[in-house]
């Protein structure tokens, strides 16, 4: 991939149990980019979850329990290469 998707670092602080959040974003502009994946857990850089979405740019996540979530996008191209 030519163009790497800036990876997207977000926090959401839940309240309540089994709460959800809608995360979304820019198309990368790389035009090899075929899908994107979203990881989410509760330390930065160290995630628990990961959900693929295609080429749709929002995507929303259920979260097991309250407290602070943080996010990071990535973009794959049609080989599985990450940004």
């Amino acid at each position: 991939m030519k163009t790497f998707l800036t990876m997207l670092i977000l926090f959401c602080a839940a309240s309540l149990p089994a709460q959800s959040v809608t995360l979304a974003w820019d198309a990368s502009p790389d035009v090899s980019v075929a899908s994107y994946r979203i990881y989410f857990g509760t330390n930065s850089g160290c995630y628990v979850g990961v959900t693929n979405t295609g080429l749709v740019q929002t995507q929303t996540v259920m979260l097991p329990h309250g407290g602070r979530w943080f996010f990071a996008a990535t973009a794959l191209d049609a080989y599985g290469v990450e940004s």
